[in-house]
């Protein structure tokens, strides 16, 4: 096989360039390629399906396998079961056409409706796409879907085991066993966002590639976290793994974890300290979810809970920040400020809270990747800040809000050029900046990342 004759140098540089599912067609052509070809395993997923499951220990048992992963992904999102007795808030007479109306008689209207709203997405998505091979891709699995009786009959088996799983906690058993038979397990990604919009993913697991061609079902709400207290548990109760990263991953959306947990101390911030605390720990993305604290007086970010929880990883190397502040919250803040005459009134910085508040900066002399995500902020602080952290490489600052005369990205950018004397340090030396800011009108998941123009502009 001529293939078999090119030097091992080569050959290998090949191999990397196919997916695994490639390597996969490629290992079942003859022995010896089975041998050479090896599958790149370093991420393996976990969640509340028996599939996922099974692929988890197959891997954890075998010799080979278990020794490249190094992250776990769980997928922290649940499928749902009949959300009535909600109001429908589908408009389920809208959306279905005569022409469903026979195929959908035996379907729960919830789940025809959802159905048809993933489609009316898919549709704006496209749209707004111009990569031809993207939408492509998904016009062939949506004229390849089945019926919607196919599909829900489909969901109905995923719900059954779903719930079993739940009943017997296999996926928490799971989780332990991959802790104990990875030795080279470094990172945690749990996210609620796995299954991204239709035919889309955000991560491809072994559920979800075993989906029918076209298969179209209501993609689970981003707001679950089962995931993130039986993960934190089981690394408080197994400290013997090599856990040094732990992602939340909530890709852009509307969600996180509920930050009254930082009010007063509870299970969970206990976990989540006595991991930061581990000798090499150096990533985090924790993700917030604020609802309307930014109108308060902000106890989870002013106790100093959230600060005394952060100073605990001294070694930190990587820093993602992330809350749920929306733009028309800011908008809002500063017209209180403007409309403040009465001494009794308070002026729109009340509900600024300085980020080293937040932030021990004194002891991160380590930390290198900094972002901030929907902050409440004013351009002097994010500067002092930043001034303070001189081992910065990557400096990520989206969807920021500046209070009135707190200054904007337009003046931050300007100040940066000038204090940091971007120009006259050496291209190898300089921090990677990027801004992202909201298109309008804003839409869950979306954004408008600038970093080559942030480059030139510096």
């Amino acid at each position: 096989m001529p293939l078999l004759s090119l030097p091992p140098e080569l050959f290998h540089q090949i191999i990397s360039t196919l997916s695994n599912s490639d390597i996969k067609s490629l290992r079942l052509t003859c022995r010896l390629l089975c041998d050479v070809a090896r599958l790149r395993l370093s991420r393996i997923f976990l969640s509340a399906n028996p599939l996922n499951i099974r692929v988890f220990c197959a891997v954890a048992e075998h010799p080979l396998f278990r020794q490249q992963v190094t992250e776990i992904v769980w997928d922290d999102a649940l499928l749902i079961d009949d959300p009535s007795p909600e109001p429908d808030s589908y408009g389920f007479d809208a959306v279905i056409g005569s022409d469903d109306e026979e195929e959908n008689n035996d379907c729960p209207k919830w789940f025809v409706a959802r159905c048809k709203n993933n489609l009316d997405e898919l549709s704006v998505r496209m749209d707004r796409n111009e990569d031809g091979w993207y939408n492509a891709e998904r016009f062939a699995q949506r004229d390849a879907r089945p019926s919607l009786w196919t599909c829900w009959q489909y969901y109905q088996n995923l719900l059954a085991q779903q719930a079993e799983v739940l009943i017997r906690q296999s996926d928490v058993e799971a989780l332990v066993r991959g802790l104990r038979r990875f030795p080279a397990l470094e990172r945690i990604t749990i996210t609620p966002a796995a299954h991204g919009w239709l035919y889309q993913p955000l991560y491809e697991t072994p559920m979800i590639r075993a989906f029918p061609n076209g298969f179209n079902y209501p993609i689970p709400p981003k707001k679950q976290w089962r995931g993130v207290r039986l993960v934190l548990r089981a690394l408080a109760q197994h400290p013997g793994h090599r856990v040094v990263e732990l992602i939340l991953d909530v890709n852009q959306l509307d969600t996180g974890l509920n930050c009254t947990i930082f009010h007063q101390p509870c299970e969970e911030v206990e976990n989540l300290v006595a991991l930061l605390r581990r000798p090499g720990f150096r990533r985090l993305d924790l993700p917030l979810i604020v609802r309307g604290q930014e109108y308060e007086e902000w106890p989870a970010f002013r106790n100093g809970n959230l600060r005394r929880a952060l100073g605990e990883a001294s070694s930190l190397e990587h820093l993602s920040l992330y809350t749920t502040i929306e733009v028309d919250s800011v908008t809002n803040l500063r017209w209180q400020g403007q409309q403040w005459r009465e001494p009794g009134q308070r002026s729109s910085r009340f509900h600024f809270t300085s980020l080293h508040t937040m932030f021990p900066v004194a002891i991160w002399s380590g930390l290198q990747t900094l972002k901030l995500s929907r902050f409440i902020v004013i351009q002097d602080d994010v500067m002092s800040l930043l001034e303070q952290l001189p081992a910065l490489r990557v400096i990520e600052l989206s969807f920021l809000g500046f209070l009135d005369n707190g200054g904007n990205y337009r003046d931050l950018l300007i100040e940066i050029r000038k204090r940091f004397r971007w120009s006259e340090r050496d291209p190898e030396s300089r921090p990677k900046l990027i801004v992202a800011v909201a298109p309008w009108p804003p839409r869950p998941g979306l954004g408008i990342w600038l970093d080559e123009e942030v480059h030139s502009f510096l």
